[in-house]
């Protein structure tokens, strides 16, 4: 799990495992914005304008933190 996510750091990919103690199932390069695609894509409406939002949020961040690059 991975939590307190900062805004800067939503498009960060991780690696994210799950096992049953038998079987192990993994997820690479997986980000906040993995969430976000699959939301918009996939989502009821209330799970695409959350997803809509959060990649708003993200892109000014981008642009914020990356002013003086």
């Amino acid at each position: 799990m991975v939590k307190n996510v900062a805004a800067p750091n939503l498009g960060k990919a991780h690696t994210f495992s799950i096992s049953d103690g038998k079987d192990t199932y993994t997820i690479k390069n997986a980000s906040v914005l993995s969430y976000v695609r699959t939301s918009i894509i996939n989502g009821n409406e209330n799970r695409k304008t959350l997803g809509r939002a959060i990649y708003l949020y993200y892109k000014a961040a981008d642009a914020y933190f990356n002013q003086g690059d």
